[in-house]
């Protein structure tokens, strides 16, 4: 039976509907696929920086004030006689213990701080401990071990004075259980010398259960996690459950990212490419029942085209028909191409939609939600570009300011998040129309980068002190109080003689920007 010049019209056109469906969406899929496995290995990436920053920036914390409590000890202490002198040891003591607790509640995560002195030239329990149940608990003493016997001692007793004197150096120690106010922790114990001799040590500690709640919060996709391993390779702290960790080189494959801390452990973001696939079967099956609902709709479009294209040919028919039978009236139909026209824009706007999809898709991954500026995912994909150029030259100068929002947690604890996101949005508004030529960047919660070229370069000295008469000038209205918008700000530029990539440029800037937050404190004692 011979088919109709109907069918076969619509059999070609759906025909190549479905051709043209399969090959957009085989792009688009392939496109998203490579799309989504990028962003999580940068999302993989960033999760393991931020996550190695938080951590570090508690240990930095730790050792700073560990060194500022040896130095105000060493300071007080001439030679190694005064320390003999019984009378002397004891006063010093005594004001040890009060003059260390500033130190040690301005400290967080600490939970504890202790002096020692060396059992061979005074009493095995010659110092003082004085530590809290645990963070933000009050401070008591505690009676201390006796070191009579250290160099045989158990190393939950005295395991952190040995270690300590066999390196004879400020020392990390491992996680242990400290009996005395019933923690898991980690201490950062100091030495200190007089005439070549070992007078005592400092040691500060840090309750475990806030480093693991720090690694625990990191999460990447749905099943990904972080733990953290010794200087040895063995884990210290997992959140994940066992038959994860017996898996973790699995068939499927995994991103994993490493990252060395301060304390000698390293911290490991690890994520299964099952997990990462989820998203983009997800997509996968989005673009399928778009296609599927394309076609749907356009066979019925197509048939209905169909019709009135062949209906010019019926009527040729009949009036062929009639020609025979002795008619000779003939009526032309006007209208084919006008209808043939009406497919092509019906596929154009299908064309525009998908491409405004993709380009929805797009701007997801790379803006802030919030302040609309670019999100720490463009950032990370053009601090790789400017290290790239910078290795074969083509960019040898820019600078960088790096932005803190201060009063943010005051404002969220005060007044809840909504005026704290109103204080972040201000912020962001102020820092992009002043620097109107340069790239902002959201790479935390209140923190923010511009990477300075051109005239925003050539005139930043001048563009800061605008920023900051602007924010002198800018406030959040709560109802209550009108909260001023303070932006700590630290510039750099890239000098091509002394830095080897971009993070030496970011710290000095870094650095630059935590000098401005203390002199802002400074300024509003």
């Amino acid at each position: 039976m011979k088919k109709s010049i109907r069918l076969k019209f619509l059999t070609v056109v759906v025909s190549g509907m479905l051709l043209v469906a399969l090959a957009v969406g085989g792009v688009s899929a392939i496109y998203i696929s490579k799309t989504l496995n990028d962003d999580s290995d940068i999302i993989t990436r960033s999760a393991a920086d931020v996550g190695a920053v938080a951590l570090n920036d508690l240990f930095i914390n730790i050792v700073n004030s560990a060194t500022t409590m040896e130095n105000y000890v060493s300071d007080r202490i001439e030679t190694r006689a005064q320390i003999e002198d019984e009378e002397f040891r004891t006063a010093l003591i005594d004001h040890m213990k009060s003059a260390l607790q500033n130190i040690a509640i301005n400290t967080p995560g600490l939970v504890g701080y202790y002096l020692r002195f060396n059992p061979d030239i005074t009493t095995p329990t010659s110092g003082f401990f004085i530590g809290s149940k645990g963070s933000g608990q009050e401070f008591k003493e505690y009676e201390q071990y006796s070191l009579d016997d250290w160099q045989n001692q158990p190393a939950d007793i005295a395991g952190w004075y040995a270690e300590t004197v066999k390196n004879g150096a400020p020392t990390w120690i491992a996680p242990y259980y400290n009996a005395s106010n019933g923690l898991e922790i980690i201490s950062y114990v100091v030495p200190f010398y007089k005439d070549r001799t070992l007078i005592g040590v400092v040691g500060v500690d840090i309750e475990l259960s806030k480093i693991t709640k720090m690694v625990s919060d990191i999460r990447v996709h749905d099943q990904g996690f972080a733990f953290i391993k010794d200087s040895k390779g063995e884990v210290v702290y997992t959140p994940a459950a066992q038959h994860y960790m017996d898996r973790l080189d699995t068939h499927h494959g995994f991103a994993e990212e490493q990252r060395a801390l301060e304390n000698g452990m390293t911290l490991v973001v690890h994520v299964d490419y099952s997990d990462i696939r989820q998203e983009s079967y997800t997509l996968l099956w989005a673009m399928v029942l778009i296609a599927i609902f394309i076609v749907l709709v356009f066979t019925l479009i197509t048939y209905a085209i169909t019709v009135r294209i062949v209906k010019p040919l019926h009527h040729l028919a009949e009036s062929a028909e009639h020609l025979a039978d002795g008619g000779y009236e003939f009526v032309a139909d006007e209208d084919v191409d006008v209808e043939i026209m009406a497919v092509n824009n019906a596929l154009k706007k299908t064309s525009d939609k998908i491409n405004n999809y993709m380009n929805y898709i797009n701007n997801l991954a790379y803006r802030d939600a919030l302040t609309g500026v670019k999100n720490s995912t463009a950032y990370n994909e053009t601090v790789v570009d400017i290290e790239r150029r910078m290795r074969v030259g083509e960019m040898n100068r820019f600078g960088l300011m790096v932005c803190d929002i201060n009063m943010l947690k005051i404002t969220n604890d005060k007044y809840g998040h909504e005026f704290g996101n109103r204080l972040i949005v201000k912020a962001s508004k102020i820092i992009c129309t002043t620097f109107k030529h340069s790239p902002v960047f959201r790479i935390g919660g209140d923190e923010f980068v511009v990477i300075l070229e051109g005239d925003d370069l050539d005139n930043m000295q001048f563009l800061v002190a605008e920023l900051d008469r602007t924010c002198s000038d800018s406030f959040v209205d709560t109802g209550k109080e009108k909260i001023s918008v303070s932006i700590a700000r630290g510039l750099s530029v890239f000098n091509p003689d002394r830095d080897t990539n971009f993070d030496n440029v970011f710290a000095r800037a870094d650095h630059n920007m935590y000098l401005h937050k203390d002199s802002i404190k400074s300024s509003n004692k």
